[in-house]
């Protein structure tokens, strides 16, 4: 359909919530589309992937990783859900970790100490807290308003600059709060970050240019930069 000729190439939703941003070469199929992601956690069945990217053209360039497999499996807990799996940063604190339902990890055949997993340098987990639980998918929007600064803390990033021009498109996020900072770690685990941002330039739709801020508290935490 012609239609679509008249779409826009780049669209953004909910800079304050969830942060979605999609930039396109064009509508054909032999097009570049690049997506980028910066918001509130929202729900219990989602990645820990802010200020994370795919690239797609002819293709999966650089791809979300991993399969969606047994929800309490050990894929899932250890490499789909987390940061891991994403095109985003770890910032890797030997001690950190996060905490699942023993009893639900036991009968997964997941390793765990009374429910707590080892968390290999990503963002803190929010769908599930001990003593405040799941993060369920049935809930009013109030509730989310309030969840984003309370109990399971869904505040976990902004899209704080967004342009569309003519011959690019631009979009920063700070993804600060998704990981242990200190606004808010998750329970047992103490602040490693105060800063992430990240910018990513789309030009002439042809060239991705991104670029990092990562401030780790402790100069021992090694960074990891992922590409899928």
């Amino acid at each position: 359909s012609n239609n679509k000729l008249n779409l826009p190439l780049t669209r953004i939703w909910g800079k304050d919530g969830i942060g979605y941003v999609q930039m396109r070469s064009g509508w054909e199929a032999g097009d570049t589309i690049i997506e980028f992601k910066c918001g509130d956690y929202f729900w219990s069945h989602q990645f820990h992937n802010q200020n994370s990217f795919t690239i797609y053209r002819k293709g999966r360039l650089a791809m979300q990783s991993g399969i969606y497999g047994a929800y309490w499996g050990d894929h899932v807990l250890n490499y789909y859900r987390p940061t891991i799996a994403s095109n985003s940063v770890l910032v890797i604190d030997p001690d950190e970790d996060t905490w699942v339902p023993p009893d639900r990890a036991n009968r997964s055949g997941v390793a765990n100490k009374n429910g707590h997993i080892p968390e290999f340098g990503g963002q803190r987990s929010c769908y599930i807290l001990p003593k405040i639980g799941s993060a369920e998918n049935c809930f009013t929007w109030k509730k989310y308003l309030y969840r984003k600064t309370h109990d399971h803390h869904f505040e976990t990033g902004n899209i704080v600059a967004y342009e569309e021009k003519a011959k690019y498109s631009y979009v920063m996020g700070d993804a600060t709060m998704a990981y242990n900072n200190p606004s808010f770690a998750y329970p047992k685990n103490k602040p490693k970050i105060d800063l992430f941002t990240r910018q990513l330039l789309f030009i002439e739709g042809k060239y991705v240019v991104i670029f990092d801020r990562v401030n780790a508290l402790n100069p021992s935490y090694k960074k990891r930069w992922l590409l899928h």
